[in-house]
């Protein structure tokens, strides 16, 4: 197999902007969050709790939130009263102590005067293990990094979730910096389970046992271990000066961006989860950043932890912005009750049970390919899912509500034919917001791209949520949808992985650290050799390309991996030679994505990398190219990792201006005006 290089075809041009900008991240140095050793005073929230080799400490804080952006000099100057209290009553509390005591006694004798909001007890040799305890009037404990959590005393809600005592397995939580965080919760009024002496937790219950609500916290591993994603190495990175350190890879964040419980969708949620119904469809709609996927992880959480349904469905109609898989795709998921939906979308993707490779980011050129395809996965549901495992739906619709965008909504709504549509709508961004309340009446008069307004009236049932949307841009998170569509692909060629670290959890199996991205895709995902002539080879891009290019266009290009035949055997694929441009694909089931890392003309190869199963490689008759690229950081990475300053593989700065198509590519694709 020929050595990879990505050198065969350059792409001409990037701007040095681009790669400064990616560069630049890379460069950035963030001290990463450590655990205070134990012969360290600590010193939290004006009272002091000292630690020695000898004695596990308690360490409180006040109910102080405050923005990860906010004025330096804020921060210097709490550090710096913070530093001048540590300096003589420290000393004089550490001078008349009396270092015999033991652990159990020294916390009893402190425990009256520190207690506040929270505070949390490190493992006594295991530095991934910490213990939490909350009291019930505080407004919520945000925690960042990767972790499970497992009740130990009380109940606590996470983003809808129940954590209960008498639950058994651990609720894994990814919360990096891209998203706001869940806070955690207390439950005033829940059952109680006596935690057993024979526990060997009971003793850090027991010296937390004035809090409400006491939590394991176990980090699924430290920061230095965590796969790094090219161009966004800072996502997993805390606030060494002001964030408070929990256990290896999570930390108490200082920020206050967080999901708040008055978000203004309460009353909707409410009466969704107390009336849902096995042949419920719930659909939401509304302009981009409204809200939309976070309303459906938090109605889904809710949904699930009632014990109603063991699992619910998701339908994903948004190609720009999935929810669990890599974007391009409309699928159809089955969320079971274990898997929680705590992280932010690039963490928890799903295999789905069904989906279809769209192959653009918006159905914008070929709107009725968009809806055929919706069609094609919603038929799924409806012909192939038994009786006996039929369960509530959840649709997300596209952000694009103007013009074609609502005619594809309305064509939607009477596709599925929800029994629920949940409308956002913005009280001070009005653009964002539909021109008109979507009820079952307005629809029947609305014209759809496919549908007619004469089509059979819907019945649904109309619930209305206006929010209030963040336009402060100094405390908004600054990713942007195509910095999500890149943590997608690179979460996705690392599931395997990912899937391991999570498990780690309940097997306390350590994991090999991953390091970079693109050793870790080139070292550990499987790399298929598919025969040219065995497979389809299909172009749903907007530009015509003529067939004598194709090893060209296929090199170093993402692909999916789909099945035109019923039987999903390759041998029905006949080749077809006729014409002079790649044909447009058929509508058909897709498997994921591949990576053709390399390609040989003579003996018609191709070589892609997937995470796909040998099982689901042997079921794949096409290949579907379209508007999907490499992400410019990943290119860009290669910088680093070319010796003697050589030419970056597929970037160039130096290049015609007189040959066709010689320009320069933007790092992040944006809308142009038409010429």
């Amino acid at each position: 197999m020929p050595k990879f290089n990505f050198a065969d075809i350059r792409i001409q041009g990037l701007k040095r902007s681009s790669k400064d900008k990616y560069m630049s991240k890379k460069q950035q140095k963030t001290s990463p969050i450590t655990t205070p050793p134990v012969d360290a005073v600590v010193v939290a929230s004006k009272k002091k709790a000292i630690t020695t080799n000898k004695v596990v400490s308690i360490e409180t804080h006040e109910n102080v939130s405050m923005d990860v952006q906010s004025v330096s000099s804020v921060s210097d100057s709490r550090e710096t009263s913070v530093r001048d209290e540590a300096k003589v009553p420290v000393e004089s509390e550490t001078n008349n102590l009396d270092l015999n005591l033991s652990s159990a006694e020294m916390v009893t004798e402190k425990a009256e005067d520190i207690i506040d909001n929270w505070s949390h007890v490190p493992h006594e040799t295991d530095t991934k293990i910490a213990f939490v305890g909350i009291k019930c009037d505080y407004e919520g404990l945000v925690l960042k990094g990767k972790f499970g959590l497992r009740s130990l005393k009380g109940e606590c809600l996470i983003n809808g979730r129940v954590v209960k005592s008498t639950d058994e397995e651990f609720v894994t939580v990814l919360s990096p910096n891209t998203h706001r965080g869940f806070p955690i919760l207390p439950i005033q009024k829940c059952e109680q389970k006596e935690i057993e002496q024979e526990s060997p937790y009971f003793k850090y219950v027991e010296m937390l046992e004035q809090y409400d609500t006491v939590v394991l916290i176990k980090g699924i591993s430290p920061q230095d271990e965590f796969i790094k994603y090219p161009g966004y190495l800072e996502i997993y990175n805390g606030n060494a000066k002001k964030d408070v350190p929990i256990c290896d890879g999570v930390w108490k964040s200082c920020s206050n961006w967080h999901y708040r419980r008055d978000y203004g969708h309460e009353d909707a949620l409410k009466e969704i989860v107390d009336k849902i119904q096995k042949d419920d469809v719930i659909l939401t709609c509304g302009g981009k950043d409204v809200g939309k996927s976070s309303f459906n992880r938090l109605a889904i959480n809710n949904v699930l932890s009632d014990g109603k349904f063991p699992f619910v469905y998701y339908l994903e109609c948004d190609v720009g912005q999935t929810e669990f898989t890599p974007s391009g795709f409309i699928s159809l998921v089955r969320i079971q009750k274990s898997q929680s939906l705590l992280s932010p979308p690039f963490e928890h993707l799903r295999t789905p049970i069904f989906q279809s490779f769209f192959g653009a980011f918006s159905p914008g050129d070929e709107p009725q390919k968009y809806y055929r395809t919706m069609e094609y996965v919603w038929n799924f549901f409806k012909t192939k899912i038994p009786a006996d495992e039929m369960a509530p739906v959840f649709v997300n619709t596209m952000g694009w509500i103007r013009g074609l965008g609502l005619n594809l909504l309305a064509d939607t709504l009477r596709l599925v034919k929800p029994t629920n549509v949940v409308q956002f709508d913005a009280n001070n961004i009005r653009n964002r917001n539909l021109e008109l309340k979507l009820t079952d009446e307005n629809l029947y008069w609305m014209t759809g791209w496919h549908t007619l307004r004469e089509d059979k009236f819907v019945k649904y049932n109309h619930l209305l949520v206006t929010v209030q949307i963040n336009t402060h841009t100094k405390s908004r998170i600054t990713y942007t949808g195509a910095d999500m569509r890149n943590l997608a692909l690179f979460s996705y060629f690392s599931k395997e992985h990912l899937k391991k670290a999570e498990d780690s959890i309940t097997t306390d199996e350590s994991i090999a650290p991953r390091g970079e991205f693109l050793k870790s895709l080139l070292s550990n995902t499987p790399t298929y050799v598919i025969k040219l002539d065995d497979v389809h080879v299909f172009n749903a891009g907007q530009e015509a390309i003529r067939k004598k290019y194709l090893f060209a266009v296929l090199n170093a290009t993402i692909v999916g991996l789909s099945s035109t035949s019923p039987s999903n055997k390759k041998n029905d694929v006949k080749s077809s030679k006729d014409g002079d441009f790649i044909e447009r694909p058929p509508i058909c089931r897709s498997y994921g994505l591949g990576i053709v890392r390399g390609v040989d003309e003579e003996s018609r190869l191709l070589y892609v990398i997937s995470p796909l199963s040998r099982e689901e490689i042997t079921k794949v008759d096409c290949l579907i190219f379209g508007n999907y690229t490499l992400p410019d950081s990943l290119l860009l990475d290669q910088a680093t990792k070319c010796r003697g300053g050589g030419d970056v593989p597929y970037v160039s700065q130096h290049f015609s201006q007189h040959v066709i198509g010689a320009e320069s590519l933007r790092a992040q694709r944006q809308f142009q005006s038409l010429k």
